[in-house]
C-alpha cells in the first residue's frame, strides 16, 4: 500500500477527506448496531463537553477572584500609603507646633516696630524708584499706602 508523499513516488498520493460514516449501514442489524453505537458514544461525548465547560467556567472563576484579590491588594496598599501619609503630615505638623511653641517671644516696643517699618519703607521706596514699579502697601485691607512711583525717565534697563 502506497503512503502518502511515499519518497519513492516522484509525485505525492493525494490524501483522502473523510467525510463521514465510510459505509453507510445497508441492513436493518448494521443499522440497530449503529443506533446503539450513535446512542452510547453521544452521551459520552455530551458529558465531556460538560466536563470541559465546568473546567472553563471554574478556570473563569479562578482569574476572576485572582483579579478581584489583585485589586484588594492594590486598595490595601493604597490605603496604607495614605495613612502612612498621614501620619508624615501629623508628625511634620507636631514637630513645626513644637518648634513654634519653643521659640521665645520677644517683646517689641511700639519705637521698634515703629523703626522697622520706616526701615521697610525706605527699602521699598529704593526698589520702587530703581526699578519703576508701583508699589503699594495695604494695612489690614485698608486704603494703599502709596509709596512714591519712579522718576520719569528711569528704571529697567534704563
Amino acid at each position: 500500500m502506497r503512503q502518502p508523499y511515499d519518497s519513492n513516488e516522484d509525485e505525492p498520493v493525494p490524501l483522502q477527506r473523510y467525510t463521514g460514516i465510510p459505509n453507510p449501514p445497508r441492513t436493518p442489524a448494521e443499522k440497530g448496531r449503529w443506533q446503539r453505537f450513535l446512542e452510547t458514544v453521544l452521551p459520552w461525548f455530551a458529558h465531556k463537553w460538560e466536563l470541559a465547560d465546568r473546567a472553563a467556567d471554574a478556570q473563569l472563576d479562578k482569574l476572576s477572584a485572582d483579579a478581584e484579590l489583585t485589586r484588594a491588594q492594590a486598595r490595601l496598599a493604597n490605603a496604607q500609603a495614605d495613612q502612612e501619609a498621614l501620619k508624615a503630615v501629623g508628625m511634620a505638623r507636631d514637630a513645626e507646633a513644637k518648634k513654634i511653641a519653643e521659640t521665645p517671644i520677644v517683646p517689641a516696643s511700639s519705637e521698634e516696630i515703629a523703626a522697622a517699618a520706616r526701615k521697610l519703607a525706605a527699602k521699598l521706596e529704593e526698589l520702587a524708584w530703581r526699578y519703576g514699579l508701583r508699589i503699594e502697601i495695604r494695612v489690614d485691607g485698608g486704603e494703599p499706602l502709596a509709596l512714591p512711583a519712579a522718576r520719569e525717565g528711569e528704571g529697567l534697563g534704563e
